[in-house]
C-alpha cells in the first residue's frame, strides 16, 4: 500500500469508473472510459484486499491511521467495498526473511482470492521494493484477469479520497493502465489453497499477521517453485529413453538427481528396502527358512512333546525326516528348538559357504540336489491347516519386511492334501490367510501344475480348480475370484514339452487366466519359445537362455511378455558369474539380466525359494547387482520394480493403485537416501 491513499482511490475509479467521479475532468477521459467499458464494465470490483507494513513514518503517519482514513471513506461512498488489509508484522522490507515472508504474503492473497470464483485484478501502483515483482509472480501462477498500473509525473500527494471534486489540473499528471492479462499456469489447479490461510488477529479491515505464521511447514512459493520445476523437468525429459517407461515421478527429477540415480550402485539390503517392490516369482513350498520350520513345528508339537518316541537323534534321523510318519517329522523339528542354527550348519554343510552353493546342476546334473534343500518344508511339512495358515503368514511378513507393495504366491493346493485335508480346504485356508494378514499389501496366487506328474495327474489339479469354481462354496469361491489371478507350469523342463501340455490348459486359455511358464531355465531357448507359442505365455519363469535367441527376444519385447529372473536360485542351480566372488566362479557365464535391461524387455527381480536360497527379496536385487558386470545402478533398480507392476497379473485397477502407491514411497526412499 505504501504510505499513500490517493493510489487506492486511483485504482478502483478505474476499475469502477461508472462509480467514480475522480477522472472526470481527465484530458483523456474517453480513452480511460473506452478501456474500463473493455475490460472492467462488466466485473467491476466489490472486494479490496490490501497487504502492507506496519509503518510509521516521521510525520506520524502510519499503517492504521492511513487505513482508518480510508475505511472512513468507504463508510461514506454508497456502495461502499469489502476491504481488508493484511499488516506484516515489521515496519520495512529491509531484510531477506522480510522479503520472503512478503513473497509468501503475495502468494497466498492470489491464490485465496481466486478461490472465490471472481475475476482477480492485480495493482502495482503502490508496490515498493519487491511487492510488485511478487504479484507479478503470484498472478503468472495462479493467473490475473487484469495487471493494473498508474504512473504519474507529479509525485505530490493530492489527497484526493478527501475531496468531492478533482479538476484536471490534479488528474492530468495521472494516467491508468490495464497492464495486461494471464492464464493461471494449469499447475495452479494442483494446490489446495486452503492449506495456506493467512490468519491474524482481526482488528476491523486489519488483520495483523505474526513472524511464525508460516513456520513448521513448506511455504506456498516453494511448494509453486517446486511443482514448477517438476513440470519443466518432465518436459525435458518426457522423451528420454531412460526414463520413458520407469515409472513417471522420475521425470520429475532434476538432472543432478538422475545422474547420482545412475551412478549409485546397489550395495547393501538397507539401501535397497525403502524400493517399493512386488515379488512376482515365490513358491509358498519353498519360502520357509530353517528357523520358521523349527518354530512352526515346535508351536504344534504340544500335543506329543511327551510321547518318547519323540526322543530320537535329530542328527541321524533329519536326513530321512520324508520317510518318518507326519507327527513324528512334527517332533523331529520341533527338537531343534534353540539350535536351529546347529539344524542349518547339518542341512546345507558346504552350501552355507555362498561360493559353494553354486551351479548345482551343472555339477550333479540334476535337480535334485537343490530340491532336497526343501525337504523340511513344502509336502513334508504344510499338511494341516495350522501348519499351513502359519507359513503363509509368516511368508506374508517377510514380504512386508522386503517394503513389498504386492506379493504373487505360487502353490499346489493338491501336494498338501497327504495327511486328510482336500483340495478344497488347503486351497480356503491359504486364502483366507492372505484376506486376514495381508494387510494393505496387495497379494495375488498362482496354482502350480507340475509337468513332472502323469498327465492324468495335472488334468486332475485343473478340474478340482474348476469344481471349485463351479461349486456351492460361496465363501470359497468369492476368495478365488478375489485372489487367484493365474497359473503356472514348474518343474523339470525335460519332463514333459509346452506343446504336449496344450490340452491341459486349453480350458484355463479359454477362461483367459494369465499363464506363466517355468523355461529357460536349464534347456535351450527352444523350450521358451515352446512356451510362448503353444501356451501364450504371458510371462516366463527364469527364460535365462532367451537371451541365446535374438528373435525370439524381439518377440518379448514386441509383445511385452515378462520375464522372472531369480538371482539367487539362478546362481545356485544353473551358475553364473559373481562379481564379488569372481575367485570361485570366474569360470561360469554372465548371467543376462543386463542384456535384458538393455534390450528393454520386462525383466524383474524375485525370491523363488526365499527359504531353500536363504534369501530375502532385499537380498535378490543386492545379489543381482554382485551378478552384474559394474553392478546394477539404483535407476536400474526402479526400472525392475516399475517393470514388476506392468506385467504383474493383478487387474488394471489394482495396477493403477500399485504404480500410485510405488511413486508414494519411491520420493519417501528417495529423502532416506538424502537424493532429493
Amino acid at each position: 500500500m505504501g504510505n499513500a491513499l490517493d493510489v487506492v482511490y486511483e485504482v478502483l475509479a478505474f476499475t469502477n469508473f461508472a462509480s467514480h467521479t475522480l477522472y472526470n475532468n481527465h484530458q483523456n477521459r474517453s480513452a480511460i472510459e473506452k478501456t474500463y467499458n473493455t475490460y472492467f464494465d462488466s466485473d467491476p470490483v466489490s472486494d479490496v484486499w490490501l497487504y502492507t507494513t506496519d509503518f510509521i513514518w516521521k510525520d506520524g503517519i502510519s499503517a492504521c491511521s492511513l487505513l482508518d482514513t480510508l475505511q472512513a471513506w468507504n463508510n461514506r461512498l454508497s456502495n461502499p467495498y469489502n476491504i481488508k488489509c493484511y499488516i506484516l508484522p515489521f515496519d520495512d522490507i529491509a531484510t531477506e526473511f522480510q522479503a520472503e515472508y512478503a513473497r509468501e504474503v503475495a502468494f497466498r492473497l492470489v491464490g485465496l482470492a481466486h478461490s472465490t470464483g471472481k475475476k482477480v485484478y492485480i495493482s502495482f501502483a503502490a508496490g515498493r521494493k519487491t511487492i510488485a515483482s511478487d504479484l507479478q509472480s503470484a498472478g503468472s501462477f495462479f493467473g490475473c484477469d487484469a495487471y493494473i498500473h498508474v504512473l504519474s509525473s507529479n509525485p505530490k500527494d493530492f489527497k484526493y479520497i478527501e475531496k468531492t471534486e478533482v479538476s484536471a489540473e490534479e488528474i492530468n499528471h495521472i494516467i491508468p493502465l490495464f497492464y495486461g492479462r494471464e492464464k493461471a499456469n494449469i499447475l495452479s489447479s494442483k494446490i489446495n489453497i486452503h492449506d495456506y490461510p493467512l490468519t491474524g488477529t482481526n482488528d476491523g479491515i486489519k488483520v495483523y499477521l505474526n513472524n511464525n505464521v508460516f513456520t513448521n511447514q513448506n511455504t506456498l512459493v516453494e511448494t509453486c517453485h517446486d511443482l514448477q520445476e517438476k513440470a519443466h523437468n518432465v518436459y525435458v525429459h518426457q522423451r528420454s529413453p531412460e526414463l520413458l517407461y520407469n515409472f513417471p515421478i522420475l521425470q520429475q527429477l532434476g538432472d543432478g538427481i538422475l545422474q547420482k540415480l545412475k551412478e549409485i550402485r546397489i550395495e547393501s539390503e538397507e539401501q535397497i528396502r525403502g524400493l517399493p517392490k512386488i515379488d512376482l516369482h515365490c513358491h509358498l513350498g519353498g519360502s520357509l527358512d530353517v528357523t520358521d520350520c523349527v518354530d512352526i513345528a515346535y508351536n504344534l508339537w504340544s500335543a506329543h512333546q511327551y510321547d518318547p518316541a519323540f526322543i530320537i537323534d535329530p542328527y541321524t534321523k533329519i536326513e530321512t525326516i520324508k520317510q518318518l510318519p507326519f507327527t513324528k517329522r512334527i517332533g523331529l523339528l520341533a527338537s531343534f528348538k534353540g539350535n536351529e542354527a546347529a539344524l542349518e550348519q547339518s542341512w546345507y554343510e558346504a552350501f552355507l559357504d555362498e561360493a559353494a552353493f553354486c551351479g548345482l546342476y551343472e555339477t550333479y546334473k540334476t535337480f535334485d540336489v537343490y530340491e532336497q534343500l526343501g525337504d523340511l518344508q513344502g509336502s513334508v511339512l504344510l499338511q494341516t491347516k495350522e501348519i499351513i495358515g502359519l507359513a503363509v503368514q509368516r511368508l506374508l511378513a517377510k514380504a512386508i519386511q522386503d517394503n513389498c507393495i504386492a506379493l504373487e504366491i505360487r502353490c499346489s493346493p493338491q501336494n498338501y492334501t497327504k495327511e486328510g485335508l482336500t483340495y478344497r480346504e488347503v486351497l480356503q485356508i491359504i486364502l483366507e490367510t492372505i484376506d486376514t494378514y495381508r494387510t494393505d499389501m496387495a497379494v495375488g496366487v498362482i496354482l502350480i501344475a507340475s509337468r513332472h506328474r502323469k498327465m492324468s495327474e495335472m488334468y486332475e489339479t485343473i478340474e478340482q480348480f474348476t469344481d471349485v469354481v463351479e461349486g456351492s462354496n460361496t465363501v470359497l469361491k468369492d476368495l478365488v475370484n478375489k485372489y487367484v489371478i493365474g497359473f503356472d507350469v514348474a518343474g523339470d523342463e525335460k519332463a514333459r514339452s509346452p506343446a504336449e501340455l496344450r490340452s491341459v490348459f486349453i480350458a484355463l486359455l479359454q477362461q483367459c487366466f494369465p499363464i506363466t511358464i517355468h523355461a529357460g531355465e536349464i534347456q535351450d531357448a527352444q523350450k521358451i519359445w515352446e512356451a510362448v507359442y503353444e501356451l501364450n505365455a504371458d510371462r516366463i519363469g527364469h527364460g535365462l537362455t532367451l537371451i541365446d535367441n535374438p528373435d525370439l527376444l524381439l518377440k518379448f519385447l514386441n509383445r511385452n511378455i515378462g520375464i522372472e529372473l531369480c538371482p539367487s536360485s539362478n546362481y545356485q542351480i544353473v551358475g553364473f558369474k559373481d562379481y564379488s566372488l569372481l575367485h570361485a566362479t570366474n569360470a561360469y557365464k554372465e548371467y543376462p539380466l543386463q542384456g535384458y535391461l538393455q534390450n528393454g524387455l520386462k525383466v524383474t527381480i524375485n525370491t523363488d525359494n526365499r527359504g531353500i536360497s536363504r534369501t530375502n527379496l532385499c537380498r535378490e536385487f543386492v545379489k543381482a547387482s554382485h551378478m552384474t558386470n559394474g553392478g546394477l545402478s539404483l535407476l536400474d533398480a526402479l526400472q525392475l520394480s516399475k517393470n514388476s507392476i506392468d506385467i504383474s497379473f493383478f487387474p488394471y485397477k489394482v495396477k493403477q493403485e500399485l504404480l500410485d502407491s510405488a511413486q508414494t514411497k519411491i520420493g519417501e526412499w528417495l529423502k532416506s537416501l538424502h537424493l532429493v
